[in-house]
């Protein structure tokens, strides 16, 4: 199933993207919920207390890119049991820009970081992603 068109746009535009096998999944889920205290299988896993800094932005899933960089990246659409991996922050910006908006979770494989643009167009990031964010303007445009 091509989930919020995630597959089809990284076709179109030449994408490298790869779906984690069931126990590779299941590692980097886990390492997000010890990292992190973030369960991404429960409703608004957001809310969850913890050190996470945020700000409202409209555009804030087009910033993630800028902040992963040439590094590879794990995505995950929120309410599936899909991650996906990109092999920079320039690609998973492609497709992005080329999917209709949905929650978004991207993080790294060491889960140093995890940046969420949720519905209430609210860009989160825990880890190293929270200065980050935290240093951004508000924006709801």
């Amino acid at each position: 199933m091509d989930t919020f068109g995630i597959d089809e746009a990284a076709a179109t535009f030449q994408v490298t993207v790869e779906r984690l096998a069931e126990p590779e999944l299941n590692v980097a889920l886990d390492r997000l919920n010890q990292s992190f205290n973030i369960d991404l299988s429960k409703l608004f896993p957001w809310e969850t207390p913890g050190e996470k800094r945020g700000v409202r932005r409209g555009d804030g899933w087009s910033l993630i890119d800028e902040f992963v960089g040439d590094q590879s990246c794990l995505l995950h659409g929120g309410g599936t049991r899909i991650v996906r991996a990109f092999e920079s922050g320039k690609d998973l910006g492609l497709v992005l820009a080329n999917t209709p908006g949905f929650e978004t979770y991207v993080f790294d494989a060491e889960v140093a970081y995890l940046i969420c643009h949720n519905h209430h167009d609210a860009l989160i990031g825990w880890g190293a992603a929270s200065v980050w964010v935290q240093n951004l303007p508000e924006n709801l445009s």
